[in-house]
């Protein structure tokens, strides 16, 4: 057996076949012929689109033997556009003018895009992904790939590649893709956070270690570790098998704890908040008994579409979660995009350090038309719900002076046209870089509540990357240094009657929690897949336990102090 280190990403274990896809951002579209060649060339068009064709066929004809309407009527789209001639005839126009089949396709999807927009129709302007996903089929035929089609497989498989597109990993077929290794990707990429809320188990940042596994072969990942062993033998394969059936009767065993209050073992009441990240997620929090969206991340509507998002657009999404359940918070981060998720519209230039850059609330505050949009939106929804606003990456009173400016603005404009709102909304802030750590006592003076977050926190305070290899040894939460500004805004908080809670990706690990609870922090909020087994965890603590340990893990020096503290109360 040979074992591979990657970075986890999506907790869980499994076991299948390896399926490696290559992944094709961009196509060329400058590739020149001469002009005896351009006969060759359509006929290899003419017969991608023949192959195409078939292809589509065939899945459509599937899809209906086996009653999956919703399926067959998607690929009829494409069938559609393949066949209404606009896309093939302007790809032949391109042959004509010296391009090869791919770019002259490359360059007819561009053209057609263009048709459209021009036309201003919404109901074709719908069409457009479809158009691109077309155009890409026939591209990956015309190159002589396989094209990545996880909609629908026949084995049990991991998929092997460098990353994998969002409305990609939408598409993923949950009854047999088990698990993802990415040579890239990262922890907070929107492509994680789906699996991670699919319970995929996912590997990341492989690199090209793992071009030496053989596609088809058996591997095995372990999601929490950021292990992937392949080149297994009989015993390998029958203990990973041991592996899985522990962990799923595991995972059957806390599902008791769907129903249940958050409770210490010695009657102390928490609070546990789900982390949502788009719509199709955001019924999971209910299915575990969260106590309401603590963190509903909206970068999706920026990132995972080709224009921005309207007023309109996001008024229904965030007006259909929150008539879910009314009475429960549903809090809403205003967009936290940057150099490092792709926005269309924005032409944010590429930046050596996005992290430190022009991201999140600088960029709300720089274009106050997008963020006055987003804000009239989230209003318009709180009348339909218990929605709270929450602004990210506040280092300063006038950043979070600015964001209630927007606010005050979208309030005085939705009163003028007598739009329904709670007028008395609830704003937060959150505490990520250690400047609105430290001046808490100033901040928590303009807003109703603060959430922590435990990820950006520590890697502000450390100044440390976690996808870098060379320093991620150095990401940890447990810090004496993060754990002390924790505790500063806590209390600070409890004196100013605000409420104040946690998230983050650390925050879903025992030992955090333990010494978070300690710290007096007592609300969470967490992954919905991760709330039952938190929940369980709580459940076999004492209280009072966790605040007088704490007050000693306050007095430690250095990390490694701290863990050897709580190795000790383990045993």
């Amino acid at each position: 057996m040979i074992s591979l280190k990657g970075v986890p990403a999506s907790d869980g274990y499994a076991l299948a076949k390896a399926m490696k896809i290559d992944i094709v951002d961009e196509f060329p579209e400058n590739l020149m012929i001469t002009f005896d060649e351009k006969v060759a060339e359509a006929e290899k068009l003419k017969i991608a689109i023949e192959k195409l064709n078939d292809i589509l066929d065939k899945k459509i004809k599937r899809f209906q033997s086996e009653n999956r309407t919703e399926e067959a009527k998607y690929f009829m789209v494409h069938q559609y556009i393949l066949n209404n001639k606009i896309l093939e005839e302007w790809a032949y126009e391109f042959i004509e003018y010296e391009y090869t089949a791919v770019s002259a396709v490359s360059r007819a999807i561009k053209k057609q895009i263009e048709f459209i927009k021009n036309l201003d129709n919404e109901n074709l302007e719908k069409r457009i992904p479809d158009i691109i996903e077309v155009g890409k089929r026939l591209m990956y035929l015309l190159s002589g790939l396989t094209y990545p089609d996880i909609f629908h497989i026949e084995d049990d498989v991991i998929l092997i590649c460098d990353d994998i597109p969002t409305n990609m990993m939408r598409s993923v077929d949950h009854n047999h893709v088990k698990g993802l290794v990415l040579r890239k990707g990262s922890t907070k990429s929107h492509t994680t956070l789906i699996s991670v809320d699919m319970e995929i188990p996912c590997v990341i940042s492989c690199k090209n270690y793992v071009d030496e596994i053989k596609n088809g072969e058996i591997i095995f990942i372990d999601g929490e570790k950021g292990t992937v062993n392949y080149d297994l033998c009989k015993v390998d394969i029958l203990d990973s098998m041991s592996k899985l059936s522990k962990y799923s009767a595991n995972k059957a065993c806390i599902k008791e704890y769907a129903n249940m209050p958050t409770i210490t073992k010695d009657g102390k009441s928490l609070k546990i908040f789900g982390n949502v990240i788009d719509v199709n997620t955001s019924a999971k929090y209910k299915k575990v008994g969260a106590d309401g969206i603590g963190l509903f991340r909206t970068d999706f509507l920026y990132t995972d579409y080709e224009n921005l998002p309207s007023e309109d657009f996001q008024f229904n999404v965030y007006k259909t979660i929150a008539e879910q359940k009314k009475e429960k918070s549903f809090i809403i981060r205003t967009m936290d995009t940057g150099d490092d998720k792709v926005v269309s519209g924005f032409n944010l230039e590429h930046e050596r350090n996005p992290f430190l850059g022009y991201r999140a609330i600088r960029i709300s505050l720089a274009k106050p038309e997008i963020f006055l949009t987003q804000i009239r939106a989230i209003l318009k929804a709180s009348a339909y719900g218990n929605v709270k606003i929450l602004f990210p990456l506040i280092s300063n009173k006038e950043d979070i002076l600015g964001a209630l400016e927007t606010l005050e603005k979208a309030k005085i404009e939705l009163r003028k046209e007598n739009i329904p709102f709670n007028e008395n909304i609830e704003v937060g802030m959150v505490i990520e870089v250690p400047s609105s750590g430290l001046m808490i006592d100033t901040l928590i003076k303009y807003v109703d509540f603060v959430a922590i977050s435990g990820t950006a926190l520590t890697q502000y305070m450390l100044a440390v990357d976690r996808l870098n290899p060379a320093v991620a040894h150095r990401f940890n939460t447990l810090e004496p240094s993060i754990l002390r500004i924790i505790k500063y805004v806590s209390d600070t908080a409890k004196k100013a009657n605000k409420f104040c809670y946690i998230y983050g990706e650390t925050v879903a690990e025992p030992k955090n929690i333990y010494v978070f609870i300690g710290l007096g922090i007592e609300s969470f909020s967490i992954n919905p897949t991760k709330v039952l087994p938190i929940r369980k965890f709580i459940s076999t603590i004492n209280y009072e336990n966790a605040i007088e340990d704490a007050k000693k893990i306050l007095l430690c020096e250095s990390v490694t102090e701290i863990e050897n503290f709580l190795k000790k109360l383990d045993k």
